[in-house]
């Protein structure tokens, strides 16, 4: 039996001259190329501060600060005086467009005697502060970052010992006392037994931050593949309750990990991105989506990977080397979403029709027991696609696609879906229907909130093109409303209907749920067909834990949080995080009492052989040390 999966999409504009077998299992995705991205594909900004210390050039004394970046350089080296560095106790200014919203920053350098203070604000609000002495070795490389993800600083030492300053960290040269730097924000430590919120708060109304070049950071395509292939035969962990209604069906499933990782990119080095990254349990962060799906058909092994590629129009053939004889890759051209891919796929056959189809993200941590979520699709009443509901708070809310619960039918808490709104600026009012009755999170309104895991039955499938029309109806109607809310011309057309309508929760999802609701989807009876939301559950029955590690603040504060639960549960069945692979590790490499997170245990190990004399480090900082 194979296990229908979706991986990355592997760059190549070639023709697929290969067809895939009914039988044959698919696996979805996109993925592009770092080395072939376009302004029109990504938007991530990314850009270097170097403060004071010589390691570009060490033919140049340290002066004030240098701002490295790439394709900027040269406009910025005349706007600091043809020097590329800010003069002792100046100020630099800059503004920079970042999506539909201009950033201003302000970064700062004040000599004084052989101390120079620094500081980096953006959008009024410190990111960065700290001071650097003469004297500090050029091998020692301090750099601040921001893309997409939150600004940091990094501190890379002599052996290669990197030092992330994530928000809510700090660190300081215990030894000479060379340098300290914070970034303010909350973080959470071990004291006196219990777990306590502690914050790193600004010293003065200055910070740091900074934009740059145009890049791709997560797109590489040999990295997801090597991925896959180190994942494909990893034993399950736990056991599906209902793994022999998925082995029977052998659904397709599709892994989303081919986006362009905008979030995280701070995180990743070299050849690595976001799927390849290891956690500190050994593994990837793509290796957790495939648990999810041998879980739930115990299974240890998944079949052949076809790799389906997003944004691939105009780019030079891919290299193959690293792809198994048995797999595929078939370009999606034109299509620039998760959802677009999957839609050519179902035209092209490239995903079988006659079967249903299940969609998980890559970048999660869950131990939500997916044949569940699955026989809830072959047990509810004519479903036409099913969805897990997970609790979010009003503040989170705003980043997740949100669902309204109708009628109950079952027990277990199952409800009709009734509508989908993704992302909305203000779900207090743009999404009342969606919030839970009587249940908070942290303390504010919970919301349903979509976990980025969706089942489709075959008849959404074999109906494709009319999901398809209706999506673009939806996707045009929110942008005629987005052009009356700032007052400018109402579009009669999409500009760029392959994007914005195929996007999962943008418009594919809304579609399939507006075509129930008007009846317009029935099955091969003709009983007009439902969707549904449904609770998340572990094998176990009890409710799943689920968290988005996206970005690199995310990935440390699960670390973190495994860690607290292992310490106050163990590893066992009442640990919240049982299913998820390496619990052990993920404790060990967290250091409970300063809060920071370690690549692994061996790199905590010898961090604090090596180096733990000479830094004093608190909060949100994440460490490796080979």
């Amino acid at each position: 039996m194979q296990i229908g999966k979706i991986s990355p999409v592997v760059v190549s504009n070639r023709k697929n001259t290969s067809s895939l077998n009914s039988q044959k299992t698919a696996v979805t995705n996109s993925v592009s190329s770092n080395e072939y991205m376009n302004k029109n594909t990504a938007n991530a900004i990314k850009a270097n501060v170097s403060f004071g210390v010589n390691f570009v050039d060490n033919s140049v004394p340290p002066r004030g600060i240098e701002i490295g970046n790439v394709e900027k350089q040269l406009s910025m080296n005349v706007l600091l005086n043809g020097k590329g560095r800010i003069a002792d106790n100046e100020k630099y200014f800059y503004s920079e467009q970042i999506g539909d919203k201009e950033h201003n920053f302000l970064v700062r350098s004040i000599k004084e005697g052989d101390k120079r203070s620094i500081s980096i604000v953006q959008d009024d609000k410190t990111v960065l502060e700290g001071f650097i002495k003469d004297g500090l070795s050029d091998k020692i490389k301090i750099e601040f970052k921001t893309a997409k993800h939150k600004p940091e600083a990094k501190i890379t030492l002599e052996d290669g010992t990197t030092i992330q300053l994530l928000e809510g960290s700090r660190i300081q040269d215990r030894q000479k006392g060379l340098f300290a730097f914070q970034n303010p924000g909350k973080y959470t430590v071990l004291e006196g037994g219990q777990r306590t919120t502690k914050q790193v708060t600004p010293l003065a109304d200055a910070g740091l931050s900074f934009t740059g070049n145009v890049v791709s950071l997560l797109c590489k395509k040999d990295a997801t593949v090597n991925a896959t292939n180190d994942s494909k035969d990893l034993s399950f962990i736990t056991s599906g309750v209902y793994h022999d209604v998925v082995k029977k069906d052998d659904p397709t499933f599709a892994v989303l990990a081919g986006g362009f990782g905008t979030r995280f990119g701070n995180m990743t080095t070299g050849l690595q991105n976001k799927p390849s990254f290891v956690m500190p349990n050994g593994y990837s962060i793509l290796s957790s989506a495939y648990d999810l799906i041998k879980n739930a058909s115990a299974a240890d092994k998944l079949g052949s990977v076809t790799y389906l590629e997003q944004n691939g129009k105009g780019n030079p053939p891919a290299d193959h080397s690293l792809i198994a004889l048995e797999d595929d890759i078939i370009p999606m051209p034109a299509f620039q979403s998760d959802g677009g891919a999957i839609i050519r796929a179902v035209q092209n056959g490239d995903i079988p029709d006659d079967k249903p189809l299940v969609i998980l993200n890559a970048d999660t941590i869950t131990n939500v027991d997916i044949s569940q979520v699955y026989n809830k699709l072959k047990t509810l009443k004519n479903a036409a696609m099913v969805i897990p509901s997970y609790p979010v708070s009003e503040t989170r809310a705003k980043s997740f696609g949100l669902m309204a619960a109708g009628q109950r039918v079952d027990k277990q808490g199952s409800h009709t879906l009734t509508s989908f709104v993704e992302k909305p600026e203000n779900p207090s009012i743009d999404a009342t229907s969606a919030m839970i009755d009587g249940k908070q999170v942290d303390g504010q309104q919970a919301y349903n909130g979509n976990p980025g895991i969706y089942v489709f039955n075959k008849e959404v499938l074999q109906n494709i093109d009319l999901v398809l029309e209706t999506a673009e109806e939806i996707a045009l109607e929110k942008a005629q409303e987005k052009a009356r809310k700032e007052d400018k011309p109402i579009p009669t057309e999409l500009k760029d209907p392959y994007s914005s309508s195929t996007f999962l929760g943008n418009a594919f999802v809304p579609a399939v749920v507006r075509l129930c609701q008007e009846g317009k989807l029935t099955n091969d009876e003709g009983a007009e067909m439902n969707t549904y939301m449904v609770p998340m559950l572990t094998s176990t029955e009890q409710e799943a834990y689920w968290d988005d590690i996206g970005a690199a603040e995310a990935f440390v504060h699960v670390c973190q949080d495994i860690a607290f639960e292992t310490r106050a549960n163990g590893t066992g069945a009442k640990n919240k995080f049982h299913g998820v692979r390496g619990i052990q590790d993920f404790y060990d490499s967290v250091d409970l009492l300063r809060g920071s997170v370690y690549a692994s245990p061996k790199d905590r190990q010898n961090y604090e052989n090596k180096h733990s004399h000479k830094f004093a480090i608190m909060g949100d900082a994440y460490i490796t040390c080979k």
